[in-house]
């Protein structure tokens, strides 16, 4: 193997050293150069992007607060209204109420009206029939005429007018 032959072993030393010395100059003049460049763009890049992200991030926060505080204020509206019309309802179902109850007061007090009207007619004829009855049973039982008047006054004695 000619790389272990000791004769031309310092040249191979000598060609090592140059194959180096020129590698290395182009890696560090031409190669590393732009990778470094790549990595410094990439480097921005994602701090560009996380920079970006972060401004994204606070605007979205902005944005959910403010549709929060939406929602909030709809919510509020809405309770309010929703009280406003149950109140509302109230009041007029207060007011029918009031109404339906000053309708049935009044035909209850003209229906009791009526039932003592009919009462008192009633009873006059009540009294009327007593006193007739009154007369002809004394008639029959004991054959004594009653005069209309008398009989009326007895019935009524007993009757409480």
């Amino acid at each position: 193997m000619p790389q272990f032959d000791l004769a031309t072993f310092s040249e191979q030393i000598f060609w090592l050293f140059v194959i180096f010395a020129v590698l290395y100059m182009l890696m560090s003049k031409i190669a590393l150069p732009k990778v470094g460049e790549v990595l410094e763009r990439r480097h921005k890049t994602i701090e560009d992007n996380l920079g970006k992200a972060r401004a994204l991030k606070d605007e979205t926060d902005a944005a959910i607060a403010k549709y929060e505080a939406a929602l909030a204020e709809a919510r509020d509206a809405a309770q309010a209204d929703i009280r406003e019309a149950t109140e509302k309802a109230a009041a007029e179902h207060a007011a029918k109420t009031e109404a339906l109850v000053k309708k049935l007061s009044k035909k209850t007090a003209d229906a009791e009206k009526a039932i003592a009207g009919a009462k008192d007619d009633a009873m006059k004829g009540v009294a009327d029939a007593a006193s007739d009855i009154a007369r002809e049973a004394t008639d029959k039982l004991i054959g004594v005429k009653v005069q209309a008047k008398t009989a009326e006054k007895a019935v009524l004695a007993i009757v409480g007018e």
